[in-house]
């Protein structure tokens, strides 16, 4: 049918410059057949295929072949591909770059400090230098205390130990602190009595090593809790008033004695400190002083301070522990007598 059409306008041509038409009326004639001819292949199209032929139907017969905008749907399509490339683009997050050369070495990031653990550890050490300086001084004091030299207004004697007896013996010292003494000891574990003691079973607490602490009745009841709180529960230590104390207090051990006008006289504590179990002064090293029936049932002073003058209460040193030497038979424990001053 195309080649038929294109013959017949062929022949056309030629006949229409035979009879002398126009060129334009020869093209308008042979766009015509051009459009018969495609009706004429779309319908045959059809035929085949019936199912596109209105697709093919429909363009070629409104819009005419030599004027149908062929490039317009495909510049519609690369258009829309950019803009959908684009969208697409723009939705993706944003990548890292790409480094080149070589990669940077990791970050390695410092560890904290254990701050907790250094404050800790300075703080142990601050207490430790505390705690050491602290001992230090302490046992500066101690020695200073420990020396009997440093004691102002002590007063010391020598006597002969071991002496013992079972009668009332006239001391030289009020009270004494040293020569013959009872058999059984006065108990002194700390011992607060509240009565006067017999002098001889205190003598002999004193042969043991212990510290005697006397005081004046009259002394203020405060005074009295104050040296209460040195002795009470303390070891080799007792306490008793004593009537006729030349001062107000009085301490003693063997051989030493000290008076002082008040409980607050520090040298009480340095005496005590210096003195009680020093070996120089205790006769009978590692002797107790727990006699728990004396601190139940105390035995009294002797009144007015009655004792036999002839047993050997002084710091003779041809004294003897022998008892026929150092009692006399015919001593009498006349209330007359009384012990020296």
């Amino acid at each position: 049918m195309a080649k038929r059409a294109t013959g017949q306008g062929s022949g056309t041509g030629k006949s229409t410059g035979k009879s002398g038409a126009k060129p334009s009326d020869d093209a308008a004639t042979a766009s015509t057949d051009e459009q018969t001819a495609a009706v004429s292949d779309a319908a045959s199209a059809a035929k085949a295929s019936p199912g596109k032929a209105t697709a093919a139907t429909v363009p070629a017969s409104k819009t005419p072949l030599s004027k149908a905008p062929a490039s317009k749907a495909p510049a519609s399509k690369a258009a829309a591909s950019k803009a959908a490339a684009s969208k697409a683009a723009a939705s993706k997050p944003a990548g890292k770059p790409k480094s080149r050369g070589r990669k940077p070495p990791p970050v390695v990031l410092a560890k904290p400090k254990p701050w907790g653990w250094i404050a800790a550890a300075l703080a142990v050490v601050v207490f430790a230098v505390a705690a050491i300086g602290y001992a230090l001084l302490q046992a500066q004091e101690q020695e200073d205390l420990a020396d009997p030299s440093n004691i102002g207004g002590l007063q010391t004697k020598s006597f002969v130990s071991a002496q013992h007896t079972d009668q009332a013996v006239a001391y030289e010292d009020t009270p004494p602190f040293g020569g013959a003494h009872d058999l059984a000891w006065a108990d002194c574990t700390g011992t607060v009595y509240p009565i006067p003691i017999r002098d001889e079973n205190a003598v002999h607490s004193l042969e043991h090593g212990a510290v005697w602490i006397t005081y004046n009745p009259d002394l203020p009841q405060q005074q009295v809790d104050t040296l209460a709180n040195l002795v009470d529960g303390e070891a080799f230590i007792m306490m008793s008033p004593y009537p006729g104390l030349a001062s107000p207090i009085s301490l003693q051990t063997w051989g030493n004695q000290l008076f002082v006008q008040s409980s607050a006289d520090p040298r009480i504590v340095q005496f005590i400190t210096a003195l009680r179990q020093n070996p120089a002064n205790t006769p009978e090293p590692g002797a107790t002083c727990d006699n728990p029936e004396f601190a139940q049932n105390p035995i009294p002073a002797e009144p007015d301070g009655v004792g036999d003058p002839s047993a050997p209460a002084t710091s003779d040193p041809a004294a003897t522990t022998d008892p026929a030497a150092t009692t006399d038979p015919a001593a009498t424990t006349d209330p007359a007598a009384t012990t020296a001053p």
